[in-house]
């Protein structure tokens, strides 16, 4: 009894035990025969396989993840009568509102790796990757990310089951590191350590054992783009090594495509795709090591004085390092990146041109119910003072807690507690039945003349702010981030920028304010860089530079449109509409 109630069993366990010992000793069974844990884990693991758990030791952090081929066949085995196959026949076939009908999906099948898919010994599993942080303590001091994936093969009624889910593996806490470019990178090798098994069976589709509707099994390959990552924004932006810049100066805005802060609100603005590619050619450059600078010039046998073009002031290496401080820069303003290699480079997304940066969605739970939800029920009480929140709370409680229903478990749960109004330590549902509480408690008329009030005089307050300055002589709200420089500045900046390696013509697909921004920062480090006494001795090196000459090309349309965009009039800014 005392090991029971030390353990915290209920009071009937031992009832239940007794029971249960009497049953199985008339089968034959004798306690003193029994195995002990170890043991009977072991019979257990060689008559059902269970895959095992991998421990890497990741910069001290210890990262476990499971076999994703085992992984997979496990959730197969499970899910085998809920499977979908899909084929390009299949595809749009029907109105079923579900991921395989997608224009992604048709889209994939079209590309070079696919075009030959065949349904007899292929079968189509898209994957879908879930990640979202949690605490391992009572005061979240400690977080754990676990990854998860299930498979678009899948419909979306069955997703909702948590047992068509596997996980992948957990992402360890990266506080250890103060850093934030240094605890990026962590986070990104413990990633791709879980994501190992993933990429492998996306490059050499492994070999399923599927069930089919009548009983029988069959061996096909797997094959295996990822079509889906869902989270919250900032498990998304750290995935995409985007910044947590959300404010204004944003150069990008969000993660998936290239708008600027400044144009964000265009209802006639095209949205430009992320440039993956070009992306993670700069994240090369801004990363590369000395040591890797001193590979490169000993892999050059033009290159005869090696010890001397090797020393950190020469004029290749201040080459180098001033080509990866440009990249550096470039990165942050205006694509507003860390310098940082992601897990997914090299992993495949189907018709996501972008990569990782199209397949980054935000789940509904983290958009709406945490998002949009949440700030309607603050937005609601914050208009209030003290006395009239503690009034609200004397109305609601007995008004909605008294009230019986034979439906009440079909609606939001709601949680009306002294101190409910502060609208905190609540979770998603109990967030969804605050607003839900709210629209039953506003038909009462007492409750409804308080918010009333209470917001009128809100509106009033901000209303009636006194002007400080006249309207013509008030600053646009994007001066403070702009920046100005002389025709000539931005003449010199060009060219340097194109002799450090730097493609100029992609400054046609960047809008006023992120040409400001590039040209600018790039431009205080070229201040002191002159031609040919700050470029190698030689006139090429492989991927790394290219003499151009005295007079580079410089197109004048290009030219114009930076002086432009540095000497900003408010009339150029903004398209008319």
């Amino acid at each position: 009894m005392d090991l029971l109630d030390s353990a915290g069993c209920p009071l009937n366990t031992y009832e239940q035990v007794v029971c249960l010992l009497r049953k199985q000793e008339k089968l034959g069974f004798s306690y003193s025969r029994a195995h002990s844990r170890d043991k009977l884990l072991s019979l257990l693991r060689q008559k059902f396989h269970c895959p095992r758990i991998h421990s890497t030791l990741i910069s001290s952090c210890e990262v476990f993840s499971f076999p994703f081929i085992d992984m997979l066949q496990d959730l197969v085995d499970t899910a085998w009568n809920h499977l979908h196959t899909i084929t390009p026949a299949s595809c749009g076939s029907n109105t079923d509102d579900e991921l395989w009908n997608s224009h992604w999906m048709k889209e994939t099948f079209q590309l070079p790796t696919y075009i030959n898919f065949n349904p007899e010994t292929e079968f189509m599993l898209p994957i879908i990757l879930y990640l979202d942080k949690t605490g391992t303590d009572v005061l979240q001091r400690y977080s754990l990310e676990p990854l998860l994936f299930t498979t678009a093969a899948l419909t979306r009624e069955s997703r909702e089951n948590r047992c068509f889910w596997r996980h992948l593996g957990f992402i360890p806490s990266s506080k250890s590191t103060e850093d934030s470019k240094e605890a990026l990178q962590l986070y990104h090798h413990c990633l791709e350590v879980i994501l190992n098994g993933l990429k492998l069976a996306q490059r050499n589709p492994p070999l399923l054992r599927i069930k089919t509707a009548t009983g029988t099994t069959r061996n096909v390959r797997a094959r295996l783009p990822i079509m889906v990552i869902l989270g919250d924004q900032l498990s998304q932006d750290t995935l995409c090594c985007r910044k947590k810049a959300n404010a204004g100066g944003a150069g990008r805005v969000h993660r998936s495509c290239m708008c600027s802060y400044l144009s964000s609100d265009d209802h006639e603005g095209k949205c430009e795709t992320v440039p993956a590619d070009l992306i993670h050619q700069m994240i090369r450059f801004s990363t590369r090591s000395i040591q890797e600078m001193e590979d490169i010039i000993n892999e050059d046998e033009r290159m005869k004085t090696k010890t001397s073009i090797k020393n950190i002031n020469s004029s290749t290496m201040r080459y180098f390092r001033k080509q990866k401080q440009m990249f550096s820069i470039i990165l942050s303003k205006p694509f507003t990146t860390h310098p940082v290699v992601s897990a997914f480079h090299g992993m495949e997304f189907g018709a996501w041109k972008s990569g990782v940066y199209d397949a980054t969605f935000d789940d509904f739970m983290h958009s709406c119910e945490e998002g949009m939800i949440e700030n309607i029920g603050t937005t609601l009480f914050d208009g209030l003072v003290s006395s009239e929140t503690d009034k609200i709370e004397s109305l609601m409680i007995p008004l909605l807690t008294s009230t019986r229903s034979s439906v009440r478990s079909a609606y939001p749960r709601w949680r009306l507690q002294k101190g409910f109004s502060r609208q905190t330590l609540m979770t998603m549902g109990e967030r969804v039945g605050s607003v839900f509480s709210l629209a039953l408690a506003l038909h009462h008329r007492d409750v409804a003349k308080i918010f009333l009030d209470g917001h009128a005089r809100q509106r009033t307050k901000y209303m009636s702010f006194p002007e400080s300055i006249k309207p013509d002589e008030r600053e646009m709200f994007y001066t403070q981030h702009m920046h100005t420089m002389s025709p000539e500045g931005c003449k010199n900046t060009l060219i340097h920028l194109l002799r450090h390696g730097f493609d100029i013509n992609l400054l046609d697909g960047m809008d006023p304010f992120q040409i400001n921004q590039l040209i600018y920062h790039t431009g205080c480090i070229f201040e002191r860089t002159t031609y040919p006494d700050s470029y190698p001795e030689i006139d090429s090196i492989a991927g790394m530079y290219r003499d151009i000459g005295d007079k580079p090309p410089l197109e004048q349309r290009l030219l114009n449109k930076v002086v432009s965009a540095l000497n900003p009039k408010t009339g150029q800014i903004f398209r008319r509409h």
